[in-house]
């Protein structure tokens, strides 16, 4: 029996080659291929650098004629391949060169960045096989292809990627150059001067055992500054032709900085902002000062200092910061303890971490606390973002056990220093395990709550919202058969109505006019087994199928309905009949009539701390002469008036004088509540008056008028 071999570099070269050319193809034809957010949202910041990049075009350049909230030299890349862009000639969607030359640049970043994880896991896992793995890993993960197709934070990273392998490799002052030129990029490879700083004193330490600690911290010290000169000459070097030229939108830039607001933080979450990043201000103003969205009510001096003593505390705890998977953990606890401080916060921002995830933890370990942080910014954006932005306790959760996730890498990250607490593995194994089940079962209650309000957000904003609810205050308790005549129709009120009813498809504007009455007897047969049918027949094909069902079925009422168009107002959408094998089985009812014709069908109200939503759905069964203006009102049980709404109907876009006999008309009223309305009985009534003030009469079906025109509808 043979003893397994160790891998030649060869052998582990050829391997991570071949490795390193399907990450490259897949980047590649992602970027050709794909776009950040799919069907839900195509958009990212892609399309913000090519707004800010085309004013080129009237001569406006960044940091010369304008400000922006990066620092210049990736704003001068983004004219650059826009400026390049231009000589291609413009295809279908006018974004694609731009984004395809600028994303390339961004993804030969990312490559940059897998080359040095692999270099990094040379330096800190031993066995080859597990090397690999971390590879494997990082080359799988989302969060950094999303980010190389619309945001730059994949380059800021390549540079803190750099610097770290410099430092490893006992060149930190090569390390300075590079985290200098990442922080002309984004501010954040700035961070890598903590580590460097670190390094170089525990380096002084291990060469100077025999000095005086006098003579040592000379040492350290004259390191520490030969490395931030070097740091801030190199920044000097990149910025001065900005400084020089026009050194006022440099300024604003700093302001910038220090002046915006927070989002997507705990600190964000606790000033009650749940918005994304932004910056007000004038961009074309150099002594622009307000940057700020909203004004910042915390201590911002005090939880700075805060942080510092607690990145003081980890920085002087004793550690072999000789050793290159000390200096890793090290870094990675830099970036989460500087996360839970950052004022603002954006999915991308996900893969400063990430790098360090895998390569401390390339087991399952790792695996979870990525696909944590990846969940969390999928329910971020664009669930919460895009699909539902008023869902602030979303946002709130995410923001929460994101940060709780901040608080156990760094512990996590420190614990790789190779310092021992007390029982360590045990705490951080408790905890892992408690985040784990915590964040599963949290799950298990976000995901239908999200489906829950996405269907509620839908329905609300939907351009049949009318017709849902009237359709709504039709269903009975043994559900009708509802029939569509229009597959696209059925297909919308589908997720909405089908708990209320049966509905069914028959015939359809696509069969027709070939097959015009197919599937009709599908359709008449579970029909005959109930006592009524309601169809809502659009289109000539739908007045085929109208035609066969009124061959075998009675019509105890027939509405018309209409739909807003933008161009050309109201139209007739389709006609809505009631069916039932006999007249006495399902008579119509409405809930109030006048003697003029006038007839309110049914209503629907929504009632929210601040307001009560109102839906009303007359018709008239003749042409009306006079205008009607209706009234809607909350009163209190004793009859006071609490609040009310006035106006002609649908928002006087139907005057009754316009009003089609027999045609539905969907009339949304929104009255508002005061804030300090007490908890009570109230009571909700409608009615109409004519331009003297003077109320129109209504009566119930049994003939029972109503007291002074005024329709009960509801008590609460």
């Amino acid at each position: 029996m043979t003893s397994p071999t160790k891998p030649h570099d060869s052998e582990c070269k050829r391997e991570f080659l071949l490795l390193l050319i399907l990450f490259m193809s897949f980047r590649f034809l992602t970027l050709l291929q794909l776009r950040p957010g799919g069907f839900i949202r195509d958009w990212s910041d892609f399309d913000t650098y090519l707004g800010i990049a085309s004013l080129s075009d009237y001569g406006l350049y960044p940091f010369l004629n304008f400000w922006l909230e990066w620092p210049p030299p990736i704003a001068w890349l983004i004219v650059g391949c826009y400026k390049l862009s231009l000589l291609l000639p413009m295809w279908e969607d006018h974004r694609f060169w731009f984004i395809t030359i600028i994303g390339f640049v961004f993804l030969i970043f990312e490559i940059g960045n897998f080359i040095l994880i692999y270099l990094l896991a040379q330096k800190i896992i031993p066995q080859h096989d597990k090397r690999l793995t971390a590879l494997w890993l990082y080359a799988g993960l989302f969060p950094p292809v999303y980010a190389m197709l619309g945001f730059f934070d994949g380059a800021a990273l390549f540079f803190i990627l750099l610097s770290l392998h410099l430092i490893i490799s006992d060149k930190p002052y090569k390390a300075a150059v590079a985290g200098a030129i990442g922080f002309t990029v984004k501010l954040t490879p700035i961070l890598t001067v903590g580590v460097a700083t670190r390094y170089l004193a525990d380096k002084c330490m291990k060469e100077g055992q025999l000095f005086r600690k006098v003579a040592l911290l000379k040492n350290i010290i004259i390191a520490w500054t030969k490395y931030i000169c070097i740091f801030i000459i190199t920044v000097f070097i990149i910025i001065a032709p900005f400084a020089m030229i026009a050194p006022e939108w440099l300024y604003a830039f700093v302001r910038v900085v220090t002046g915006r607001s927070s989002w997507e933080t705990i600190w964000a979450i606790m000033e009650g902002y749940y918005g994304f990043g932004q910056v007000a201000g004038n961009r074309l103003d150099p002594f622009e000062t307000q940057f700020a969205i909203y004004p910042s009510s915390l201590p911002w001096d005090f939880i700075s200092i805060g942080f510092a003593m607690i990145y003081g505390f980890f920085f002087f705890r004793r550690a072999d910061y000789n050793c290159p998977r000390s200096l890793v953990a090290f870094m990675g606890m830099t970036i989460t303890l500087f996360l839970l401080y950052s004022k603002g916060y954006s999915p991308q921002f996900v893969v400063y971490v990430l790098p360090f995830i895998i390569l401390l933890f390339p087991n399952l370990i790792g695996v979870g606390y990525a696909l944590a942080l990846t969940i969390l910014n999928l329910f971020e954006q664009p669930i919460f973002f895009v699909m539902l932005p008023n869902e602030t306790w979303l946002l709130t959760t995410i923001v929460i056990v994101r940060s709780l996730i901040w608080i156990v890498l760094s512990f996590e990250f420190f614990n790789q220093t190779e310092i021992s607490f007390a029982n360590p593995m045990k705490l951080l194994t408790r905890f892992r395990y408690t985040l784990a089940t915590v964040f599963i079962i949290g799950l298990l209650f976000v995901i239908p709550m999200c489906f829950s309000a996405y269907h509620r957000v839908q329905r609300d904003v939907h351009q049949h919202l009318d017709l849902i609810t009237f359709l709504e205050t039709q269903a009975t308790k043994q559900r009708l058969n509802l029939v569509f005549t229009e597959q696209i129709l059925y297909q919308e009120l589908y997720p909405f109505l089908h708990d209320d009813y049966r509905l069914q498809l028959a015939g359809g504007n696509i069969l027709y006019p070939i097959e015009p009455t197919r599937n009709i007897r599908q359709v008449k047969k579970p029909v005959l087994l109930h006592d009524s049918v309601l169809l809502f027949s659009t289109g000539e094909h739908g007045k085929v199928i109208q035609n066969e069902f009124d061959k075998s079925r009675h019509v105890i009422v027939r509405y018309e309905w209409q739909h807003e168009h933008q161009s050309f107002g109201f139209v007739n959408m389709g006609t809505m009949t009631l069916y039932a094998p006999d007249k006495s089985i399902f008579p119509a009812k409405s809930i109030a009539y006048s003697d003029n014709g006038i007839e309110l069908i049914s209503y629907h109200h929504h009632m929210t701390e601040s307001m009560v939503d109102v839906f009303l759905f007359w018709q008239a069964t003749q042409s009306q002469t006079n205008t009607y203006t209706v009234f809607t009102q909350i009163l209190s049980e004793d009859g006071k008036f609490i609040s009310g709404h006035d106006g002609l109907p649908a928002n006087s876009s139907q005057p009754t004088t316009d009003w089609a006999t027999h045609t539905i008309v969907s009339d949304r009223h929104a009255i508002f509540l005061a804030n300090d309305l007490p908890p009570g009985t109230y009571r909700l009534i409608t009615g109409m008056y004519d331009v003297n003030g003077n109320r129109l009469s209504f009566h119930d079906e049994a003939g029972q008028i109503f007291i002074d025109g005024a329709i009960e509808l509801s008590i609460r």
